[in-house]
């Protein structure tokens, strides 16, 4: 597919990088003469020095034929201004990212009325996903199909862990829990395990099943879990406030920490109801005088990964188990998990995540459509959602008959709204909602898992 990206930050580079990947032909257009040769020399793709808002500049990417434009400037009223003038140009689809609360707000409004065919918040997909980690607070990360009613909880086994020693054939009788590891990263490696695989510390598994049946496993296996009932955050920026108000609705006590003045004014219209401080939550006597050692959770969201990281050790070192850490910077997220922390956001792989979905569904074939990507095992291996429909060729087969290919597993099913475990006696039947997790990156179809 012909793609046009404007904005060649941070989310403009993954994003680019995620579509080369993919296989798509791809355009990218900055005002900066400096971020387009950093594109350039990372892929093999046109770069256009201009302003993604002028129609000629549009016209010599190709708009006019291009099946998708996305616009990821720092600016919200860029990309939609943006998005409007390619509609008229002639893309066939437009992704504006928006950031701004109020703008985010008016999403219907500019999807029904300004030619946007969708409206993307990196922002408020990170903080979502803290609110899910806060719910599994011994989770690395939490993912949601079939509108919640299954989860993929990725787990680190610590050396302690009654997990260690196990075989995967064994989990389910041990437990009496009904889920399944799907995926599991060893060494730096995802592995999709058989029922012969025996658990390890250090492993990270990826686990699938109904919220119930999750937590019965991690109560089973001996795994402690705490109910947060209070977070301190630092940095006021706008996760922080998508955040706060999500977790306000649970009556989660909620302290931010910020050290602008300006910006704890913005939060305080914000969040009328929330106990702002205005201080540097770098400093540990600050964390102490709010009251660390009685806090649940620990969220570093500042704007200076160095600040988020040291804050976080520093957090771990008082026994916080769960600390949850905002990067940037793709060089140091390799650090960080051998430091000890265990939950790393990069909020513009959000926005990637969200662009690939979205134009891996646009690609996809009759067999299925394409409903929900998530990267998991550090981008090593994909959970993707399939509704199978009448012209797919997996209807009606047993799973234990249904050939897959080699590193591919599905993981569950819904049907009528009822989350089905996929063992061998399963069938998917058309309107099911299939799925799969594989280390074959890429599928866009449900079809495309048989050999």
């Amino acid at each position: 597919m012909k793609v046009i990206v404007v904005g060649a930050g941070k989310a403009g580079t993954q994003i680019v990088g995620s579509l080369v990947a993919e296989g798509h032909d791809v355009c990218v257009i900055d005002t900066i003469e400096e971020k387009i040769n950093h594109i350039a020399n990372l892929y093999d793709v046109m770069c256009i020095l201009g302003s993604g808002t002028d129609i000629q500049i549009q016209k010599e990417a190709g708009c006019e034929s291009a099946e998708v434009f996305i616009a990821v400037t720092k600016n919200d009223e860029t990309n939609l201004l943006c998005c409007m003038c390619a509609h008229q140009v002639g893309a066939k689809y437009t992704i504006a990212r928006i950031r701004d609360p109020i703008n985010f707000q008016q999403g219907e409004f500019y999807r029904n009325s300004m030619g946007i065919d969708s409206c993307i918040n990196q922002d408020f997909e990170c903080a979502k996903q803290i609110s899910r980690l806060l719910e599994f607070p011994y989770a690395a990360s939490v993912d949601r199909f079939s509108r919640s009613r299954v989860e993929l909880v990725e787990y680190l086994v610590p050396e302690e862990s009654k997990f260690v020693g196990k075989k995967l054939m064994n989990l389910r009788k041990d437990t009496n829990a009904h889920v399944l590891v799907a995926a599991t990263e060893r060494e730096n490696v995802a592995i999709i395990p058989r029922g012969d695989f025996e658990i390890e510390a250090g492993d990270k598994l990826s686990i699938i099943g109904e919220i119930n049946e999750i937590s019965r496993l991690f109560s089973e296996i001996g795994t402690e879990i705490t109910t947060v009932r209070k977070v301190i955050i630092i940095g006021g920026s706008r996760i922080c406030i998508y955040l706060a108000k999500l977790l306000e609705k649970s009556g989660i006590n909620i302290t931010i920490i910020e050290k602008d003045m300006k910006r704890c004014e913005v939060l305080c219209n914000e969040l009328p109801n929330i106990k702002i401080i205005c201080a540097d939550g770098s400093h540990s006597m600050i964390l102490q005088e709010e009251g660390m050692k009685e806090t649940d959770a620990f969220i570093a969201l500042t704007s200076n990964d160095g600040t988020n990281i040291s804050i976080s050790l520093y957090a771990k070192s008082k026994g916080l188990e769960t600390v949850i850490t905002k990067i940037t910077g793709d060089q140091v997220e390799g650090i960080t998990g051998q430091l000890g922390l265990k939950s790393i956001l990069a909020p513009h792989k959000f926005v990637s995540d969200q662009v690939v979905r979205y134009v891996r569904a646009l690609a996809g074939s009759e067999g299925s459509n394409f409903e929900t990507m998530y990267r998991i095992a550090d981008g090593k291996a994909e959970a993707l959602e399939f509704i199978a429909n009448k012209n797919s060729k997996c209807l009606g087969i047993q799973l234990k008959d249904l050939k897959v290919k080699p590193n591919v597993i599905i993981g569950a099913i819904t049907r009528g709204g009822l989350p089905i475990l996929a063992t061998g006696d399963v069938s998917i039947n058309e309107g099911d909602h299939v799925i799969v997790v594989t280390t074959l990156l890429r599928i866009k179809d449900l079809d495309e898992i048989i050999e």
